[in-house]
Order: structure tokens, then sequence, then C-alpha cells
């Protein structure tokens, strides 16, 4: 099984808006939702997949810093068929694009 890649990165915007950043970067990539828990600020999806192609789970944790900066813990480990190595880094430009229109 390959090792799991992860990333931390501060945001400055407040926990509740990067939650819901992260839930809509997750839908653009179809993600499919395992858990979620909005006051603990975690969300575990998994990415990928069908019949025979790679799949792999997202964890994201988020962990307020402040009222207005959050920080988020994410981690990508791949499953069974190998999964696609690039579902972090995508997954970490889609958000950084979506905060900057905020």
């Amino acid at each position: 099984m390959p090792r799991a890649q992860s990333e931390q990165r501060t945001f400055q915007v407040p926990a509740y808006t990067l939650f819901y950043q992260c839930m809509t970067a997750l839908g653009h990539m179809r993600a499919q939702i395992e858990a979620q828990d909005n006051e603990r600020g975690t969300i575990v999806a998994t990415i990928g997949g069908g019949l025979f192609g790679p799949s792999g789970a997202l964890s994201l944790t988020l962990l307020p810093v402040d009222a207005q900066h959050t920080r988020l813990l994410a981690a990508y480990q791949a499953r069974a068929w190998g999964g696609d190595r690039r579902i972090l880094a995508t997954f970490m430009e889609l958000l950084d694009e979506l905060v900057a229109r905020l």
C-alpha cells in the first residue's frame, strides 16, 4: 500500500467558511462524502474509483487558529487499486481558487 500524502496550510478565513469551501471543492471533484462533522471540523471523502478505477480517501481536519484564520490538515491515502497521487494537489489548488474568490 502506498504511503499517505499530507499537507497543512493556514487560510485567512473562519472555520465555517473553510468547511463550506472544502465541501464545495469535494463536490467539484465528484467525491463521495463518507463522514463529516461540522462541529469537530472533520471530513472524510472517497475520490475516484468506479468498477476498476483507482480510488483513495481524502481526510480533512480544520483547526480554528482564531476568529479569522483556520489551519487545514489534509491527508490522502490511496486504496486498493493505487489511487491517483495528484488528488491532494488538485484538491488544494481548487480550494485555493475557491477561497481566493471570497
